[in-house]
């Protein structure tokens, strides 16, 4: 039989109600008729019990038994006497079992019929509220629940254990709700006076569900971690030591070479959206990512200063996390480059952000002492 999808997969809790509510308004209509009825049975005895009565032979005139039509007459009366006791057992029966039972069915029904249309409703409650979690989730997820490739590796790492650190509490949640729904099932089902265990159900369900898409996506969450592990030890490897220091700029992505930029004149050293093509393309490939770069100083503890660094060329910071500098100006570094070809420093104390690895010349805490004439030589 074809299903027609327009109207059977509708909610018909509303339907449901109107129709057991007219059940049972029918079932009392039907009571009423069966104590009229048996009203009526009643006096219909009465009145032919007082008629047969009425007529019945008196003794003066008992002689008159001896002719037939007198006795014809006394068994019609007597036929009315039966009559008038068998209306009276039906009226009976009609009060004392139909009319009673249906009373108190109807009063069954009605309870029952409140007790089913609270669970559903707030199994309603439940539904609404899971929907509006869902939609909550669907949108967290689909703006946070990526695999995170598109970032360098330590910043994956450390998004990804933050997510999976998230995970971890929400799952810690759901359990701790689960076993105090099952504890409640337990004393329902001990002392029913207290509870209907059943009426848990639905939230014990709507939990299990939860706990499996949690679980679901810390599987998937850690399998992205070891994969952000794997590579950052194999970058890592790659990588020179001191990728920050002075020579740093030899291996950072849109540098070309940091002797063939100072031997440029002064006039053609111009901003990343000048003439540098490859430090254009630098910025093109930070757009992308500086969204990602906001997430490091949310919610963070202010980086202590692992050095300085020279601006070797002005720099516009036209994306969110960038910071922008001018041509010759003294910055603190507080996180080297991570590979991805920029580098977290700061003005001031106050302000912070990621300027280009090839824009300038980087001096760790350990070299810091000869800033003095090196910064001459650039």
């Amino acid at each position: 039989m074809s299903c027609n999808w327009g109207t059977e997969l509708w909610d018909q809790f509303d339907n449901l109600e109107k129709h057991t509510s007219w059940g049972i308004d029918f079932l009392e209509r039907y009571t009423k008729f069966v104590k009229e009825r048996a009203d009526i049975e009643l006096s219909y005895a009465k009145q032919i019990r007082s008629l047969s009565k009425k007529f019945h032979l008196k003794r003066s005139r008992e002689d008159d038994s001896r002719f037939t039509w007198c006795v014809a007459f006394a068994a019609t009366l007597q036929q009315l006497n039966d009559m008038a006791a068998q209306r009276e057992d039906l009226a009976d029966c009609l009060h004392t079992q139909i009319a009673c039972d249906l009373t108190r069915y109807t009063q069954e029904l009605k309870a029952e019929r409140k007790t089913h249309f609270q669970d559903g409703r707030r199994a309603q409650q439940h539904i609404e509220s899971s929907w509006k979690q869902l939609e909550s989730l669907s949108l967290k997820l689909g703006s946070s629940v990526t695999d995170g490739s598109q970032l360098p590796p330590e910043q994956r790492r450390k998004k990804l254990l933050a997510r999976i650190n998230n995970i971890n509490q929400e799952i810690q949640r759901e359990r701790e709700q689960r076993d105090a729904l099952l504890k409640m099932r337990e004393v329902y089902e001990r002392s029913p006076q207290m509870g209907d265990a059943r009426s848990l159900e639905p939230r014990l369900e709507e939990v299990k569900l939860n706990l499996q898409r949690l679980e679901e996506e810390l599987r998937r969450n850690q399998v992205w971690l070891s994969e952000a592990d794997g590579g950052l030890s194999d970058h890592g490897g790659r990588r020179q030591s001191g990728g920050c220091g002075l020579n740093s700029q030899a291996t950072t992505p849109g540098s070309s070479s940091l002797k063939q930029l100072n031997n440029r004149s002064p006039a053609s050293r111009e901003s990343p959206d000048g003439s540098y093509t490859e430090d254009q393309a630098a910025e093109i490939t930070f757009k992308s990512r500086s969204s990602e770069f906001d997430d490091d100083f949310d919610d963070e503890e202010p980086l202590p200063s692992i050095g300085t660094c020279k601006s070797l060329y002005p720099f516009q910071g036209q994306n969110e996390g960038t910071l922008s500098m001018v041509e010759g100006e003294l910055l603190s570094v507080v996180e080297e480059d991570k590979g991805d070809g920029w580098t977290r420093v700061r003005r001031n104390l106050e302000e912070e952000g990621y300027v280009p690895t090839s824009y300038i010349k980087v001096f760790l805490d350990g070299s810091a002492k000869g800033f003095a004439q090196t910064s001459r030589l650039v």
